[in-house]
């Protein structure tokens, strides 16, 4: 992806200090969501995530309506740019050396716009090939579920293949299967979908919960639990979620091959019937 522009405190920019917090120690937050005909997709949940996260790790979350300017002015640049994604970026701010940070900081915040992944539509259609990487998801409770910078875990887990795969699974310290390296994953067992607890590890995806959503509000039996890696491999179909795809079957995992897809074909169509975005043509 090709970055169009960008941002940093209200102003068109592409520098930051190199006091900032989150340059230094990963101290912030970020959400990442697709802009269609210049509107952010599923803009509420995404933005009370990172109210959400802001309160848990302390950080002044910026006002709403500061941010959908800034949004704005990114694609008034980019009148041409019907398709894009937009990456917003809270760090705790600019601090001197050290761990401690002072009451009185004030948060930097950082919102570039670029281009949309050249994903083949074959990937909707068809599917993706995963491999099961060796690097391992670590343990707290409390950064459980945040979109927060400390991405060394999946910056090393991707880096584990090249273009033979699509997509990487991603397990806990117990062994359970918890997400992918850049999204959620969901397996159908005998028509039951299930999709791992996000307690210890991982992140609460936007598009997650929006297919649970849409689960509960169509009478599929849906739930959250520990996944085994056992228990994906013997799974009748899988799919993986993002915000920026959607959702992806998975047709290979390793050696396994998966063909059944008539759930997962059915949450798609859901998708794009009651929300009105069809990844898949957003990709042509």
């Amino acid at each position: 992806m090709a970055v169009l522009n960008s941002i940093v405190n209200g102003e068109l920019s592409t520098q930051i200090s190199i006091q900032d917090r989150g340059f230094n120690y990963g101290d912030g937050l970020f959400e990442t969501m697709l802009l269609i005909n210049h509107q952010p997709v599923f803009w509420d949940e995404h933005y009370q995530r990172l109210v959400k996260g802001c309160e848990v790790l302390g950080i002044r979350c910026p006002p709403e309506e500061s941010l959908k300017g800034d949004i704005a002015k990114l694609w008034h640049l980019s009148p041409d740019v019907n398709v894009a994604v937009i990456k917003i970026i809270v760090t705790r701010g600019d601090s001197k050396r050290g761990y401690q940070y002072p009451d009185n900081i004030v948060s930097n915040v950082v919102i570039f716009l670029s281009t949309y992944p050249a994903y083949p539509v074959s990937y909707w259609n068809e599917g993706v090939k995963v491999k099961i990487c060796e690097t391992l998801l670590s343990s707290h409770k409390k950064l459980a579920g945040l979109k927060h910078l400390n991405r060394l875990e999946q910056v090393i887990a991707r880096n584990e293949w090249q273009d033979d795969y699509q997509e990487g699974l991603m397990a806990d310290i117990s062994g359970n299967i918890v997400e992918g390296v850049m999204s959620n994953i969901f397996i159908v067992k005998d028509n039951l979908v299930r999709t791992p607890l996000i307690i210890n590890a991982g992140v609460n995806g936007i598009m997650r919960n929006i297919i649970l959503k849409i689960c509960e509000a169509n009478g599929i039996m849906a739930l959250e639990d520990d996944i085994s890696l056992k228990q994906v491999l013997a799974a009748d179909e899988i799919f993986l979620t993002n915000s920026i795809i959607g959702v992806w079957p998975v047709k290979q995992i390793n050696n396994r091959l998966y063909t059944a897809r008539l759930a997962t074909k059915n949450i798609m169509k859901l998708l794009t019937k009651q929300y009105s975005v069809d990844y898949a043509a957003v990709s042509v």
